[in-house]
């Protein structure tokens, strides 16, 4: 049996630790706060924040490719705290924090505590984007790991509600940004059937209840944004919003090539040469690196 002061005591000591984890990241971030701006993230989203909040119609009046949660959420901020792009800034701040807490969360139900704090600390090793804030792409992960940590839930439960929660997580994630919050339901629905491989038994029932609560949970703010907008007069415009210029415009406009599967690299009788001069200090360095 276990012991409940030890239990008292190690729930204590990972509270704890997490208020490190998250002043750790604090403290980071706040180095990058107030500083650039980026018109092509930060400056479109909060233009496009400030005409919704003068009265244009998203998609209507004005053209975007990603679905309108995160504009709205601006919006509103706007209208609360006054039209500064530090009001984003601070928004995108909460969300990392957000993210970085809900990334503990869910790892600690697969992973000990140290290793759970460790993925914590890992939200803030690929940038601190308040240089330039991408508030969906942050608002959209934010909602994709909480959808992960209900269905993590869900899997240690036999209430239906957690499922149920992670698809209206899911759902809030396709309505900030649809390619994150697809990718989130596809992952959580697969692994509701893939899991099979891993169970004593099949369950078929239970696979379709969960997979039909997880998707009736995205229905519930999906579908009543959806009947907005048609009301509104975005309608006719959705579908070359969300999916076609995302899927056919955006490949051809950002792609790169592919860099060759082998470096280019000087030859070999260039090289005979080069190597003994540089070691012998004859030569620069870079020099070694011409073609």
């Amino acid at each position: 049996m276990s012991n409940p002061l030890r239990r008292f005591r190690g729930a204590g000591v990972e509270l704890v630790g997490a208020l490190i984890v998250v002043a750790a990241a604090l403290r980071y971030w706040l180095l990058y706060f107030n500083r650039g701006a980026n018109l092509l993230d930060e400056g479109s989203q909060a233009a496009q924040a400030l005409r919704i909040l003068h009265g244009d119609v998203i998609y209507r009046d004005f053209f975007t490719v990603v679905t309108p949660g995160s504009y709205y959420t601006v919006a509103w901020l706007f209208q609360m705290f006054g039209e500064d792009l530090m009001v984003m800034r601070w928004a995108v701040l909460v969300m990392g924090l957000g993210i970085l807490l809900t990334t503990l969360v869910a790892a600690r139900h697969l992973i000990a505590w140290p290793f759970a704090a460790a993925a914590a600390l890992m939200t803030t090793v690929w940038g601190w984007f308040l240089v330039a804030p991408n508030l969906y792409s942050w608002e959209a992960m934010l909602f994709s790991l909480l959808a992960l940590v209900c269905y993590l839930r869900a899997s240690r439960t036999t209430s239906d509600r957690w499922m149920v929660w992670a698809g209206v997580a899911a759902g809030l994630a396709v309505l900030v940004k649809q390619n994150v919050g697809a990718y989130t339901a596809v992952a959580l629905l697969l692994t509701t059937w893939l899991s099979r491989a891993f169970d004593t038994e099949s369950d078929v029932r239970g696979r379709v209840n969960r997979s039909a609560q997880f998707i009736g949970g995205m229905c519930l703010p999906i579908v009543p944004a959806l009947l907005l907008l048609i009301v509104a007069g975005a309608g006719p415009y959705l579908y070359e919003s969300w999916i076609y210029y995302p899927l056919t415009k955006y490949p051809q406009s950002f792609a790169l090539p592919f860099p060759s599967f082998y470096p280019v690299l000087p030859e070999f009788s260039t090289l005979r040469v080069a190597i003994p001069a540089m070691i012998a200090g004859r030569i620069p360095e870079p020099a070694v690196y011409e073609i």
